[in-house]
């Protein structure tokens, strides 16, 4: 009887120390936008089994994900859904609904309405205290586009949560598509390049190819010091066309008379000088 009490105290003693630790180190979020992306969540909490961590789907509009998000500081979140340079948003192809409307956005404007939220909204969470990131904290969008300029703002989304949330962001330039999705591993290539956005200093391009599970485990082993150097790191610069291009299609005058310094202001990138 007494070797069976010792055997439960230090159970329970190794128990409330990993959780504890765990609880210490930060939260770590899986969630999906839309039904169409939700088999994604099972084969991501696979490599979670070690770690507490929540994971939910059908995170729809703005407002969902939000609460989502708020609660204890975040370590990890991986969200699965669909995206533009304007917004990550989910979809139900079976029923042909979009939420388009309804989902997290770089600003509000005429195609947005009551459920959705911006990133202005997020960092006003975060400055009340009700939404917190870890230091050394990672984002990873699964969703097309989140890394590829918005013409109207000079801004990038991927930039400014990154911006905004102080943790690192990896996201796709172009459309994301599956190479491998299954139980061992999660690998996604890039129409264009994924990029990885540090808070407030330059992106890096990352190539066509992202090796998702071995970015998560890297990061959780490392608690956060994850350098990425096994991806071949180069500092995302706009071309000169690239940026006259823009200012073409901007109403703003700040982007129009100087497109080169707006640029580099609003996304922390680099233009060419060339």
């Amino acid at each position: 009887m007494k070797s069976l009490l010792v055997f439960l105290s230090i159970f329970f003693a190794l128990f409330f120390s990993v959780s504890s630790c765990s609880q210490e180190n930060g939260r770590l979020l899986i969630s999906t936008m839309g039904n169409d992306v939700d088999y994604r969540v099972s084969r991501t909490v696979k490599h979670l089994s070690d770690y507490d961590h929540l994971a939910e789907k059908g995170v729809n509009t703005g407002a969902e994900m939000l609460g989502f998000l708020s609660g204890d500081s975040i370590n990890l979140w991986v969200n699965y859904s669909h995206g533009n340079n304007s917004r990550l948003f989910g979809k139900n192809p079976k029923r042909k609904i979009s939420y388009y409307s309804e989902g997290l956005i770089l600003f509000d404007d005429s195609t947005s309405n009551e459920s959705s939220r911006s990133l202005d909204d997020l960092k006003n969470e975060m400055e009340e205290g009700k939404i917190t990131f870890t230091e050394n904290s990672l984002i990873i969008l699964h969703s097309c586009a989140i890394a590829s300029l918005h013409e109207e703002t000079g801004l990038i989304y991927g930039q400014k949560l990154a911006d905004i949330t102080g943790a690192r962001v990896v996201a796709g330039q172009h459309q994301t598509e599956p190479v491998i999705e299954d139980y061992e591993r999660l690998i996604y290539s890039n129409k264009k390049e994924f990029v990885l956005f540090i808070p407030n200093d330059t992106a890096m391009l990352m190539g066509d190819t992202l090796y998702l599970t071995n970015i998560i485990n890297q990061h959780l082993a490392s608690d956060g010091q994850y350098d990425f150097s096994d991806y071949d790191l180069n500092p995302l610069i706009f071309e000169r066309d690239e940026l006259e291009l823009i200012a073409l299609k901007s109403k703003n005058p700040k982007l129009l008379k100087q497109p080169e310094a707006y640029i580099n202001i609003n996304t922390r990138q680099l233009p060419t000088t060339n």
